[in-house]
């Protein structure tokens, strides 16, 4: 009997030997797939080790990291809770937590606090929820979690960049600047990086160390921003023609965006250079930009500069693209380009709130009949006109020769006499002028 009791408790012996022996080969091929990166073989250890054992971490802490490495965020989250679960350790919490910061900051949030509780001196833990911080860009908070990572690696590059920006939010650029150099001087600097610097030395008014880090990024996804920075520093510094440069690659790379033709005009005032108002016009024009503000600057600074037909052709864009749009400037594109349908479309928009907006409607009405040879309409309006303002004497001089044409010798003879008085030279040229004709 004890011969047969002894054998079974060696079989069992052996039988645990075995299951053990059994456990450690494939966790074996569990960590040896992960290291190969082979998503499917690590699954199908995976299944073994659990079906096997499920209160060990270990499977679900390799399938959860690989499926992590795989950005399988949800799935990694879950196995890798398993694992924190059944072995609440340092490294489980680092795992868990960096998927979280990838996948539910909100979850993150929340177990970020439950691990620095246990481990508040880990480096790791502090850092992530210094990188947390950064990344909804709350610098004040990061602060303190920042020192605690510097204290224990002067080079980590996240808590550099995280004091660059706490000094350079209060203005304390000289300590901003030093971080910023060092997060610099660092291997494999990121974009991110480069952008905090373009900032934090525009701000600092270094816009020639600005511009070398934003130079960094023009062939990054911050390409759009940098192009912008620079373009603004090379204005401060009113090197026009560099900043000129940026705007144009700008229009380049982004033709619907409206804010570059804003800075190219912007530097067309500030230099008063009517060519630069022209080479703004045809970007507009190629680029199909109907931006109402940009459109209507434009177009008044072509008006100014006797660019009637490129005017007119903005203001054209404007009449068709805003129902309410009027001005006395696009009026008199319009008038001056003979275009007289355009004249008058917009003369009809015309709100004639004051007696000088009343005038100027009036006044144009009747050139704009006058010029289409429609002279009963023109001598209304006219006449309306003069009502208003008896003492334009462009008015007189067009009213007295609508007059003449209409062959209305009284109206005629009462205008010029009304005159005499107060415009004795015009009464002398305008008596000389038709009077002497009649005779």
């Amino acid at each position: 009997m004890k011969k047969i009791i002894i054998l079974f408790i060696l079989f069992l012996s052996l039988l645990i030997f075995a299951e053990q022996d059994f456990y450690s080969m494939y966790l074996d091929s569990i960590e040896t797939a992960f290291y190969k990166h082979d998503l499917n073989q690590v699954k199908k250890h995976y299944n073994i080790l659990t079906s096997f054992d499920s209160n060990s971490y270990k499977p679900y802490y390799y399938y959860g990291y690989i499926l992590f490495e795989n950005k399988m965020f949800k799935e990694a989250t879950e196995q890798v809770k398993k694992a924190v679960d059944l072995n609440p350790s340092e490294e489980n919490y680092i795992l868990y937590l960096t998927i979280l910061s990838n996948y539910d900051l909100k979850l993150f949030k929340y177990e970020i606090n439950t691990a620095l509780s246990v481990y508040p001196a880990s480096l790791n833990l502090n850092s992530l929820k210094m990188d947390y911080f950064n990344r909804i860009n709350k610098p004040d908070s990061a602060y303190t979690y920042a020192i605690f990572v510097y204290k224990k690696n002067p080079n980590d590059a996240s808590a550099l960049y995280a004091l660059a920006k706490y000094e350079s939010a209060r203005e304390n650029y000289t300590p901003a600047i030093t971080y910023l150099s060092k997060l610099l001087s660092l291997n494999n600097v990121k974009s991110e990086d480069y952008l905090l610097a373009g900032r934090i030395y525009a701000n600092a008014k270094n816009y020639i160390a600005s511009n070398k880090a934003f130079l960094k990024l023009t062939s990054s996804p911050y390409r759009y921003y940098s192009f912008h920075k620079l373009s603004d520093n090379y204005f401060l510094m009113d090197i026009y023609d560099s900043s000129l440069f940026m705007i144009d690659s700008l229009i380049k790379h982004y033709p619907d965006s409206t804010s570059p033709y804003h800075k190219f005009m912007a530097i067309a005032f500030k230099q008063n250079n009517s060519v630069l108002f022209d080479s703004l016009y045809i970007k507009i024009i190629t680029n199909g930009i109907k931006d109402s503000s940009l459109l209507d600057n434009c177009a008044f600074q072509l008006f100014k500069n006797d660019k009637y037909n490129e005017s007119s052709s903005l203001y054209k864009i404007l009449f068709e693209n805003r129902p309410d749009y009027f001005n006395k400037e696009s009026v008199q594109a319009f008038f001056f380009m003979k275009d007289f349908t355009m004249t008058k479309s917009i003369l009809n928009r015309f709100q004639m709130n004051t007696a000088s907006d009343s005038f100027f409607v009036y006044k144009f009405y009747g050139l704009n009949f006058y010029k289409q040879s429609i002279m009963d309409s023109s001598e209304f309006y006219f006449e309306k006109a003069f009502c208003i303002n008896d003492t334009d004497t462009n008015l007189i001089k067009n009213l007295a020769n609508l007059y003449y044409t209409n062959q209305k010798s009284i109206k005629l003879t009462e205008l010029i006499e009304s005159i005499k008085e107060n415009y004795p030279d015009l009464y002398d040229n305008l008596y000389s002028k038709y009077f002497k004709k009649q005779e």
